[in-house]
């Protein structure tokens, strides 16, 4: 399926998943995942150590639910 550059993914990595924007990268064998929360920096990860990648659709506050 493809990759929908600048959209919010759970990431899957062998030893973690996160939720971050996967961005593309100027080396093809890698991806920037970039983080909505300002005080986390961006990342570049090689594809390979992807395991799974799921688009996510919505995000919930819960800090406003509350």
């Amino acid at each position: 399926s493809p990759l929908y550059w600048g959209a919010t993914y759970v990431i899957v990595l062998d030893d973690f998943r996160m939720v971050k924007v996967v961005r593309r990268n100027p080396d093809p064998s890698m991806v920037t995942l970039h983080s909505i929360n300002t005080e986390y920096d961006d990342m570049e990860i090689d594809r390979s150590l992807i395991r799974a990648l799921f688009i996510v659709q919505s995000v919930f506050n819960f800090d406003v639910l509350s």
